[in-house]
């Protein structure tokens, strides 16, 4: 069995669009808020994330990011802090790794299964390959978040 060049090239761009590490602002102020906060400094957390089929859990990543921000911020300016104006943003995380190390060992056998089954080994090791870098890479992968917010703490009219 011949391998096509249009196959390994979609499985390339694949593996890179689905790759990509999120990117997210949350949590924008409104008008009101604008109006009656005060902005009194900045609070950032980090943590790892995975994110299956690259986009589901990104509401999980916001909450999560939110919810760190939002304790670091109370504990730092006081109970009635929020925090506003959030950016998350994602990069490769060492757990990625140890992603891919574990479904590497599906890719021997499923070339040595090929290969005894009349293929070549070198065609059988590239389908596979082939093969498990599109279904992991779809399966989904972990990110390094890190996240920053702005501190706020609104004016009350009594």
């Amino acid at each position: 069995m011949k391998i096509k060049k249009p196959h390994i090239v979609l499985t390339v761009i694949l593996v890179t669009l689905l790759g990509s590490c999120v990117s997210i602002s949350t949590k924008e102020m409104s008008g009101w808020e604008r109006a009656n906060g005060k902005m009194v400094g900045k609070v950032t957390t980090k943590f790892t994330a995975f994110r299956t089929l690259h986009f589901i859990g990104n509401r999980a990543i916001e909450t999560r990011a939110y919810r760190e921000l939002l304790e670091k911020a109370q504990k730092e300016f006081g109970p009635n802090a929020d925090v506003r104006n959030v950016e998350i943003e994602g990069s490769f995380s060492g757990w990625e790794i140890a992603h891919l190390l574990v479904g590497a060992g599906a890719i021997i056998p499923g070339a040595i299964g090929a290969a005894t089954w009349g293929g070549t080994l070198g065609p059988s090791i590239a389908i596979s390959l082939i093969s498990f870098g599109s279904g992991w890479t779809i399966a989904g992968h972990y990110q390094k978040i890190n996240a920053v917010g702005d501190v706020v703490i609104y004016e009350t009219n009594k």
